[in-house]
Order: C-alpha cells, then sequence, then structure tokens
C-alpha cells in the first residue's frame, strides 16, 4: 500500500512540472533545435542483485550490459534553456554462476518510461533529466543452441512503477541543427521488485523461497550517439 502511494505521489509530481512549464511564458530569442533522439550502450550496476542468495549456489554478476534509445521533442523555450519530454527505453542483461537445468541463470530487464529533459548551459549540451515509467524484470534460463527454436525458461518474472533522476552531456553540441555527437548520461532507477522466488514448483529448487528482495537503486551509464 505505502509502495503504490509513493508512486503514485511521483507520477501527480512529474504531471505538475509538465504543468508548470506549459503555463511558464515562452522566449522567443532562443529558437527551437527540434527534437533530440539518442541511441547509447548501456553499463548497470545493480548491487541487489549480488545480495541475493539462490537455494541452488552461485551468484548474480551485479553488473550488466544493454542498449536504449530516446526520443524528445521542446515543450518550452526559455531565456537560456530550453524543457523537452519524451520516452526513453531499452533492455539490459547480466549472467550469474547459479545453475538451471543446463545453463546458469540470466537477468533480464525491460524498461519504458515517460520522461522530461531540461537543456541548459553553453549550447544546451547539459541536461537534467528526470521520468517515471514501467519495469519488467525476469530471472531465465535461456540455451539458443538447444533444438530448432532453443530453450527458455522463466523462473521468476515481475514488472514495477518507477521513477528516474539522471543527468546527460552532449559532447560538442551546437546552436544550430547537429548531426550525429558522442552523447554520455548516469541515471539512477528506484526500483522495487520485491521478493524474488521460485514461481514454478515442479522443477528442482533454484531460486528457493526467498531469494531476497531485490530493489533500487539500479545506477545505469549511457554512451553513443544523439542528434537533434
Amino acid at each position: 500500500m505505502t509502495r503504490s502511494i509513493g508512486i503514485e505521489r511521483l507520477g501527480q509530481a512529474f504531471l505538475c512540472v509538465l504543468l508548470i512549464a506549459a503555463k511558464t511564458p515562452a522566449h522567443a530569442d532562443e529558437p527551437s533545435l527540434g527534437k533530440r533522439w539518442e541511441v547509447t550502450l548501456n553499463v548497470r550496476n545493480w548491487s541487489a542483485l549480488g545480495d541475493l542468495q539462490p537455494v541452488a549456489g552461485g551468484s548474480f554478476d551485479t553488473v550488466g550490459f544493454g542498449l536504449a534509445g530516446a526520443m524528445h521533442w521542446p515543450v518550452k523555450q526559455f531565456d537560456n534553456s530550453e524543457l523537452l519530454a519524451g520516452f526513453d527505453a531499452g533492455i539490459m542483461a547480466s549472467d550469474s554462476s547459479t545453475p538451471g537445468v543446463l545453463n546458469d541463470l540470466l537477468v533480464r530487464q525491460l524498461f519504458l518510461s515517460p520522461s522530461l529533459k531540461w537543456m541548459f548551459g553553453d549550447n544546451h549540451r547539459f541536461s537534467l533529466d528526470a521520468g517515471i515509467g514501467w519495469h519488467l524484470l525476469d530471472i531465465a534460463e535461456v540455451d539458443s543452441g538447444y533444438g530448432a527454436t532453443g530453450l527458455e525458461f522463466e523462473y521468476w518474472e515481475d514488472t514495477a512503477v518507477a521513477p528516474y533522476l539522471g543527468a546527460t552531456w552532449d559532447v560538442g553540441a551546437g546552436t544550430t541543427k547537429m548531426a550525429a555527437v558522442f552523447t554520455v548520461a548516469l541515471k539512477v532507477h528506484f526500483v522495487d521488485f520485491g521478493l524474488a522466488f521460485d514461481r514454478d514448483s515442479l522443477l528442482p529448487p533454484t531460486l528457493g523461497p526467498s531469494a531476497g528482495d531485490l530493489s533500487g537503486p539500479v545506477v545505469v551509464l549511457q554512451f553513443g550517439s544523439a542528434g537533434r
């Protein structure tokens, strides 16, 4: 109950920012650079994974990797900054040494998050980022070399709605529409998936009845290309 109330309040705060920005007088002295896109590689660090204690033994890697993309559109111009609204989406995964039936388990994460970017500084190279979105996480055994279609079995799966905060730097961004430039970002997702455990009682215990809580923060370093 407390968790759902907290998420609801974060969502309300997120909407309030949009409403305040919409009512703030715009300034015409700085033309909009148009929509902004980005494609990045992600390095994820999640300490909660290292705290899991599966009954099958082994451990989960706290560091994982993935891909992400984002698209944002300008909604308000200010004297020396601008506010953009859009979304972030991505996938991430990390390995483990915890054995399944044929292979070690894999932790996979998918997220889609409506988000805001407040861009400022010299040529609007920097931004403060915030969003709240949907996450899907599972712990699965995957063997692409098994049979014609491969083997995939999920031991546990859950979803969560979570906020994130972050910052981005577009290296070499100019005041005119830019081709792709290098971008780097650091984002922290405050996510809580709760207890990880075996959902299927037909197989030998792997995670067990209580492997541990999978809660944030999830720290993600992103680097890749961005353009406007």
